[in-house]
């Protein structure tokens, strides 16, 4: 593998997510780039996005990471559900409370990158902890700060007036006001210029009044830059919460501060107990109150459990030098994150290319998240199931199994150009949607299935569960003519 990476980004915010990486890299000889094309051809990819802005991935060796400490928190715990990460070789975790999510999740295959998943911190951060002047009150002020005490407002999104509200409220308290508002959405040209007019329009509406204590800030400013200069956090739901909670600052999530990504808006999800909340009504006492506290700034960062502060970016590295010299003895292997109950093993590099020269459409099909499963969970590494989707183009996939499991099977479906019959028992048939992941899943009871021509449409019948094989194999095989699969033999 050539020492040759691409680091992915759509917005600014993904930049300054993945430049420490890149500077580390580059400081060891890699040739490195930054592209906005999704599709671009490379030899290691880095991503940070939500998969759906991933349509094609096109590298041979691949990273993937969060873009976001709060990303995804309105599916929390079950991120993977929306965010597979399976079609990648290895997941990067900001630290404890993202470990204790995917161990949650750990059990279902789209959670499992082809290697593994490491918790090796947020490397966005890692410039700020190896520069400890940050912490020095007597630090250049750029801002030309008038009081001892500054805010730092950092919405998601701006709505509702509230940046003019906030700058009123304070207005009236002996404090600086750094005004930082999201950069630039990804979204329609219209909706762009609708939101960022909103922007211009609340920023307006600041510099007309009677008010000296606030100054605005450039919208692409880093805002690990201004977070040490707060002494509070104020936003809705923002990520800059659990930031500066990681770099020792108290944070503050307004309850009621409507957020516009949906219509209608909707009340904000901060779902840490950690974090301080109020509604607007009370910011005017609750600054005070917050203000007044003496604050331990490595309790608070503690607290937030963030893994490898400052050596984030060198521990990726040292991961991926591991893996382009194929060295499945290196100990940085051993602190891959394991499903509870399982044992470290020990990583098949060989296997691995060969899986990825053989299968020619695993960018695409995401019945691959089941083999890469497999070749992580089984002795001899089947990979039959992919070799059976493929050669036997199966169109019409019926499902037999109790519901847990039909779900489970599910997951590993979607994106395969196929519709989904599900034959579960009477008591598990309401849990599985019409509509699951981009498949058309119709749904069935056994006793349906045994009275009527249902089963004219399967092109094949996988059946979950061995209590089931004699009678379906009888039932589907022998009077339909229909081929039968037992999962078991699968994953044999």
């Amino acid at each position: 593998m050539k020492k040759d990476i691409t680091f992915f980004c759509t917005d600014i915010n993904e930049y300054y997510t993945l430049l420490p990486i890149s500077a580390e890299a580059k400081n060891r000889g890699y040739c490195i780039r930054f592209a906005t094309d999704m599709e671009q051809k490379c030899e290691i990819g880095f991503y940070c996005q939500h998969l759906g802005y991933i349509k094609n991935k096109n590298c041979a060796f691949s990273f993937i990471m969060l873009h976001d400490l709060a990303q995804g928190h309105d599916r929390w715990p079950r991120y993977w559900d929306a965010e597979p990460w399976a079609d990648f070789d290895i997941g990067i975790l900001p630290g404890k409370q993202w470990e204790d999510l995917w161990h949650e999740n750990s059990s279902l295959p789209q959670a499992n990158p082809r290697i593994g998943v490491f918790s090796f911190g947020w490397p966005k951060a890692d410039s700020m902890q190896n520069n400890k002047s940050y912490y020095n009150p007597d630090r250049p002020d750029k801002y030309n700060l008038k009081y001892n005490k500054t805010l730092l407002y950092a919405p998601s999104w701006e709505y509702g007036g509230r940046q003019s509200k906030l700058t009123e409220i304070t207005s009236k308290l002996e404090v600086n006001l750094l005004l930082k508002q999201p950069p630039k959405v990804q979204g329609d040209e219209n909706f762009i210029k609708w939101y960022q007019s909103l922007i211009n329009e609340e920023n307006r509406k600041v510099n007309n009044m009677s008010c000296d204590h606030y100054r605005i800030v450039n919208q692409n400013e880093n805002i690990m830059n201004l977070i040490p200069l707060a002494d509070l956090v104020i936003s809705e739901e923002s990520s800059v919460l659990y930031e500066g909670l990681m770099m020792g600052v108290p944070v503050l999530a307004v309850k009621d501060w409507l957020v516009p990504d949906k219509t209608p808006p909707r009340l904000p999800v901060v779902p840490l107990e950690n974090i301080e909340k109020c509604n607007e009504a009370e910011l005017s006492a609750k600054i005070p109150e917050i203000l007044s506290k003496p604050v331990n700034r490595d309790e608070l960062a503690n607290n937030l459990g963030i893994s490898n502060l400052g050596k984030s970016s060198g521990l990726i590295v040292d991961l991926l030098e591991c893996c382009i010299n194929e060295n499945n003895m290196d100990p940085i292997l051993s602190q891959r994150l394991m499903p509870h109950g399982k044992e470290q093993m020990r990583v098949n590099f060989k296997q691995l290319k060969r899986v990825k020269e053989k299968n020619i459409s695993y960018k695409t099909s995401k019945i691959n998240m089941l083999m890469s499963w497999v070749i992580k969970n089984t002795e001899n590494n089947n990979t039959a199931i992919q070799a059976i989707f493929i050669a036997n183009n199966w169109k019409k996939v019926g499902i037999i199994g109790v519901s847990s499991l039909t779900q489970l099977l599910c997951y590993e479906l979607e994106g395969i150009d196929s519709d989904v019959l599900c034959i579960i028992d009477e008591k598990g048939l309401s849990s599985i949607p019409v509509i699951f992941r981009g498949l058309t899943i119709k749904r069935y009871t056994i006793q349906e299935t045994l009275s009527s021509s249902i089963l004219h449409e399967a092109d094949v019948m996988i059946i979950i569960e061995d209590s089931f094989v004699n009678e379906m194999y009888e039932v589907y095989a022998k009077s339909y003519k229909i081929p039968v699969v037992p999962l078991s033999d699968i994953l044999r």
